[in-house]
């Protein structure tokens, strides 16, 4: 036992001893081809199997290590899920703002009230009194980039095909004057 301790760290630190032992081996492995294989009895065999090859103990939790993470990603899922249909809402109770511009003519009765409901994202018209000027038809534009509270106007097309345009900045919930509107 102990010879071959020590045989074996001269083969892993001295070359020349590594060489001569591999030399050996070969000239005495070629001896043994006259000799039939014999099969060793099962006790020796799985005795000899278990001193190569020693079973592993793995323990209950390293064998559900798949489903733990599974388990866990399923987890992380269903809270970035959650998080994504949570709303959130910092004032309980309040109701969204409603956001309304009345249009009014100098020189007609014409009156039309804007109304923008924020929880739908559209922007109600409705005519409260008077019609359009005979022989023109009446359009109602926004345009928020003219403007930081947003830009209402109309164009008035007229029937032989002269267009006019006006129109200025409209305050949330106030009265604006459109000039010509009718």
């Amino acid at each position: 036992d102990d010879d071959m301790i020590a045989a074996r760290r001269r083969v892993a630190t001295e070359r020349d001893f590594a060489d001569r032992v591999v030399f050996w081996q070969e000239r005495l492995t070629a001896m043994t081809d006259g000799i039939d294989p014999v099969s060793p009895p099962a006790r020796v065999k799985k005795k000899l199997m278990a001193q190569v090859f020693p079973k592993q103990r793995v323990s209950i939790l390293q064998r559900l290590w798949l489903w733990q993470g599974v388990a866990m990603a399923s987890l992380l899922f269903a809270g970035y899920l959650g998080v994504q249909l949570l709303e959130i809402n910092t004032r309980p109770g309040d109701q969204p703002t409603v956001l309304a511009a009345q249009l009014v003519s100098d020189t007609s009765p014409l009156q039309v009230l804007a109304v923008v409901e924020p929880i739908k994202h559209e922007i109600a018209l409705r005519r409260v009194s008077g019609a359009a000027n005979e022989g023109r038809v009446l359009e109602l534009w926004a345009d928020p980039a003219r403007s930081g509270s947003g830009f209402l106007g109309r164009s008035a097309r007229q029937r032989d095909g002269a267009d006019s345009c006006s129109g200025r900045a409209a305050q949330p919930g106030g009265t604006d004057h459109a000039g010509d509107f009718g």
